[in-house]
């Protein structure tokens, strides 16, 4: 390696060429901060790229991560952000338990919506409405109502 030294301050002038291409290690003596500084920065590796800290900072004004495959893996993921939008052909969400938390929500489905649960417990604060053309409750064994009054026609 080629380096100049003044105030201080080292700057790499050039890479020499190796005659053996092993590993290599681009380190300062004693430790301490690298900085690697250019208009465009480009990190390429034919097989894999590592990105090892105690801590890692990704910041740009915009981030794209592309991969045929991802994977998120960790005790914490927390996602602070003005909006958030998924699209995708195919969603999944499992969890041993999944509580979700809005000021008011609305859910469109554009054709079945169907729920599968053991029991299913409601409770409205307030007024529950459900309006359709045509309802059907089915019970196999019984069908209770109850309540002050019991308004039907």
């Amino acid at each position: 390696m080629l380096a100049l030294l003044e105030d201080d301050k080292g700057t790499i002038l050039q890479v020499l060429g190796r005659a053996v291409a092993e590993r290599a290690t681009l380190a300062l003596p004693g430790g301490g901060g690298l900085s690697i500084e250019g208009e465009a920065l480009s990190l390429s590796a034919r097989e894999t790229l590592w990105l090892t800290g105690e801590r890692v900072d990704l910041r740009g004004r915009s981030l794209a991560l592309v991969a045929e495959t991802m994977t998120w893996l960790g005790k914490l993921l927390t996602g602070v952000v003005e909006r958030f939008t998924l699209s995708a052909r195919h969603h999944e969400t499992s969890a041993g338990t999944l509580i979700a938390k809005a000021n008011e929500r609305t859910t469109l489905v554009e054709g079945t919506d169907s729920l599968r649960a053991e029991t299913q417990l409601v409770t409205v604060a307030g007024v529950a409405s459900e309006t359709a053309h045509t309802k059907v409750i089915a019970a196999a064994e019984d069908l209770r109502m109850d309540g002050k009054r019991i308004a039907m026609g």
